[in-house]
């Protein structure tokens, strides 16, 4: 779509007869319903040209510049202009004549067909909900690291006193909560800050669990919606342990993985994902490589 809209019509404009470049008003149901027909078709045919032996070809939707385009910027893609504002613009310059449809009844018949829940904002409440969780998931994210940072250390500091034998008298007498071990363990993690770091990531727990519930429960019925449920996959996906490396997606389940990797690719979360996945990784490597 950026390559019909903004390159063509750019060069167009200084050549086509005024009449041709008309806009029609956004409310002109005409207009829309001529476009929306026109880019299925559109659609359908071209895909049809890419991938000849694939059936159902059109059901394939790349992560690419042209979806990119929708969600373009730092704002809110609803604050961009849509794309009834240049429906009548393309039509024209492909020579759909919609003025003169007259195959069409476009009236109102009040009994219309079912539209998504929100309609004309679809996936509205769950759109929002996934702009109030990523900021909690990322402040998360980095205090989970900070923390696992924090303990992996104490650990290191107990381990060369104690050693890391669990089984062994030292983490075990008289019991393992009362062993001289795990006491100096809580000491150390206290004066490292790790125990600091684990109560801010239980308060932002808290605040993040509920919109989690919302955001899994709702039915997503576009590309924000389901970016708002990859988020809450993400937050799912982070290991448990201090020295986790990997983020943790459906027990080792190769399609689980797949499936989230593809839509962190359509929803733009990729980068955040490898993001994560690199820092994470850097574990192994030590304070100097996570810094």
């Amino acid at each position: 779509m950026n390559s019909i809209v903004s390159l063509p019509i750019v060069a167009a404009v200084p050549t086509a007869a005024p009449a041709m470049l008309a806009s029609a008003p956004v409310t002109d149901r005409r207009a829309l319903e001529a476009y929306a027909s026109w880019l299925f078709y559109e659609r359908r045919l071209l895909c049809g040209e890419l991938w000849p032996d694939w059936e159902n070809a059109e059901r394939f939707v790349g992560s690419n510049s042209g979806a990119h385009w929708h969600f373009r910027g730092d704002g809110d893609w609803r604050d961009l202009p849509q794309p009834s504002t240049r429906a009548a613009t393309v039509l024209s310059l492909v020579g759909v004549d919609w003025k003169d449809d007259r195959e069409s009844n476009h009236e109102e018949t009040g009994n219309p067909p079912r539209r998504p829940p929100g309609w004309p904002k679809i996936d509205a409440e769950l759109i929002d909900l996934g702009r109030e969780f990523e900021p909690l998931l990322k402040q998360y994210f980095d205090e989970r690291m900070r923390w696992a940072l924090l303990a992996v250390s104490a650990r290191a500091e107990v381990y060369a006193k104690f050693g890391s034998d669990y089984s062994s008298d030292t983490w075990t007498k008289p019991t393992f909560a009362a062993s001289p071990a795990q006491a100096l363990l809580t000491k150390v993690l206290r004066r490292l800050g790790a125990t600091a770091s684990q109560r801010k990531m239980s308060a932002l727990w808290k605040k993040m669990e509920p919109l989690a519930d919302r955001i899994t429960e709702a039915t997503a019925e576009s590309l924000q919606g389901l970016r708002a449920k990859v988020l809450v996959s993400l937050w799912e996906a982070l290991p448990a342990l201090a020295g986790g490396e990997n983020l943790s997606i459906g027990d080792g389940d190769r399609s689980a993985e797949s499936l989230l990797r593809a839509t962190a690719d359509v929803t733009g979360l990729r980068p955040m994902m490898d993001a994560m996945e690199t820092r994470l990784a850097a574990l192994r490597a030590g304070p100097t490589a996570v810094a």
